[in-house]
């Protein structure tokens, strides 16, 4: 298993990113997609951690939801392989 490490600048709020998919309606994948543009991080952690808090979603489905959104979105070990090559002072790989 890869652990990634990323600076702190890099990373979208998962509390903004469940607030705009829970009051606004607007899609994980877009999310995904925008965050792999624009070469930067969601916090799933803090996104799934407010889905529980709200008690309204089936945290499994949100789950299976939030990996075919990453997958979709090209998001996985190569994005991440390709980030840290890219921007090492941004991204770095810790090995396990």
């Amino acid at each position: 298993m890869n652990i990634y490490k990323v600076h702190i600048s890099r990373i979208m709020l998962g509390e903004e990113i469940f607030r705009l998919h829970d009051e606004k309606g607007f899609p994980l994948e877009f999310s995904c997609f925008l965050a792999n543009e624009k070469g930067l991080v969601i916090d799933w952690e803090g996104f799934i951690k407010r889905a529980k808090e709200t008690g309204n979603f089936n945290i499994e489905r949100l789950l299976g939801r939030i990996v075919t959104a990453c997958k979709d979105a090209g998001y996985n070990d190569e994005w991440w392989e390709k980030k840290c090559l890219e921007e090492p002072d941004k991204f770095s790989k810790e090995e396990s």
